[in-house]
């Protein structure tokens, strides 16, 4: 291939990942194409509720498209410029099934349909160790000259717009005349970091998140344990960490989302089944986490002929801020609490709306309050801002009056939460209170 280097960009998906990437490329002055097959996202991106959350994010694709720089479209053309296609498709990971690579080999077919010779292909979804070398083959075999690399996303959802500047960005090619090629792109963003290989970026992305995945677990675990001693893991945790900085653990807490899971599974699918016993162990505490939660509500409320269940944070993540309900532990919890008909599920969200709730079958409440009234357990699902700034004696006193409240984040830790007797404050690696009992009557 050439050293001419692109003159425009397609980034191919623009969900969370990709409409950062091409707002972010387009405030560099570069055109960009956003290609989705999905119309309702692409009208969201007009209107601008596609950037709820994400208020720069939202000013920069406001900017990019009153500027011409960025643009939107369900399908791609041929074109006389030369083009980084950029992949940002989801790659799932479906229980049971493994790696799902149908959007992924559909974003490469339409690309192929449209790509001239000079073009590149930039795989920056996550992808199994070996994808992005095998694509290299296969064009290389089909007499396809096109450079190709594996860029991956390394972004937190809620902040990715702000991260695609400040967060070095991985670019892995076999060809070292692709890797320079490709990372003088990226690197008007920011900075780079060229790898030695295809395999070797794809394995970094998928390291980072499995070495996450695992830290949460390992925290779970010792919250899990401290728990079963009668001790408040979260403090001893805090108390183990002040002034300590050989300590560092992150709380308790559910892990979900779309990438920490497949990420993690993603890796390990690529080892031998008795590799990685201590990723695997922490992968099984986190996955484990809502069915406890589940199982423990439902014993909670097993001698009421019908119990209200209100999950407050049902997004799957509450800071930053996001509305996304993939990998969501809230609905989890739900799904396995609805096996019960007796179990009566609403839900408030300070970013989901009420419509998306819907769609999942759960009834919406327009306030945390609203959610509470009468409930028999009160689940505190996420760590969004909102939740540890309720009012608790007001919800408890809405409840059912032998509510359990259920906080798997820690909210209410230090607060001065008044139980009635009957009722029961339990936290995610931080041990149970009960509500006082009152005195019998002399």
């Amino acid at each position: 291939m050439g050293e001419q280097d692109f003159t425009d960009v397609a980034v191919w998906g623009c969900g969370s990942i990709g409409l950062s990437l091409a707002a972010s490329f387009a405030a560099r002055r570069l055109a960009v194409l956003g290609c989705d097959i999905d119309g309702g996202r692409l009208a969201r991106i007009a209107d601008g509720s596609a950037c709820r959350t994400e208020p720069d994010l939202a000013r920069s694709v406001r900017a990019g498209l009153e500027s011409g720089l960025l643009r939107f479209t369900h399908e791609l053309g041929t074109a006389d410029a030369i083009r980084a296609h950029i992949i940002a498709v989801p790659t799932p990971w479906r229980d049971g099934d493994g790696f799902d690579d149908r959007p992924l080999q559909a974003a490469i077919e339409g690309i192929l349909a449209v790509a001239g010779p000079r073009d590149a292909i930039c795989i920056r979804s996550t992808v199994p160790i070996g994808v992005t070398a095998a694509l290299a083959r296969r064009l290389k075999a089909a007499g396809r000259d096109m450079d190709v690399a594996c860029t991956p996303d390394r972004s937190i959802e809620g902040a990715s717009y702000r991260e695609q500047f400040s967060t070095p960005h991985l670019i892995g090619a076999d060809d070292p005349a692709a890797a320079g090629r490709i990372g003088r792109l990226f690197s008007r963003l920011g900075e780079i970091l060229i790898c030695g290989s295809a395999a070797e970026a794809e394995a970094a992305k998928l390291v980072c998140n499995a070495t996450r995945d695992a830290m949460f677990g390992l925290a779970n675990e010792v919250g899990r344990l401290l728990d079963g001693l009668g001790l408040d893991g979260r403090a001893v945790c805090a108390a183990a960490g002040r002034g300590y900085a050989r300590f560092a653990l992150p709380p308790p807490g559910p892990v979900g989302g779309p990438c920490l899971m497949k990420d993690t599974h993603l890796l390990l699918d690529a080892a031998p089944a008795d590799a990685a016993p201590v990723i695997r162990a922490a992968r099984a505490r986190n996955h484990a986490i809502p069915a406890e939660v589940a199982g423990a509500i439902a014993a909670h409320v097993a001698d009421l002929t019908e119990a209200r269940v209100a999950l407050l944070g049902i997004a799957f993540k509450g800071r930053p801020a996001v509305a996304d309900l993939r990998g969501s532990p809230a609905l989890e919890i739900a799904a396995l609490l609805r096996r019960d008909s007796r179990h009566r599920i609403v839900v408030w969200d300070a970013e989901v709306e009420a419509a998306a709730a819907q769609r999942q079958g759960l009834s919406a409440e327009i306030s945390p309050l609203a959610a509470a009234r009468g409930a028999a357990a009160i689940v505190l699902a996420n760590d969004h801002p909102a939740l540890r700034a309720l009012d608790f004696d007001a919800l408890l006193a809405a409840a059912h009056p032998r509510a359990l409240i259920y906080d798997l984040w820690g909210h209410t830790l230090g607060q001065a939460v008044t139980l009635q007797p009957g009722q029961m404050l339990r936290v995610l690696g931080g041990g149970i209170r009960r509500g006082a009992q009152e005195a019998p009557a002399p």
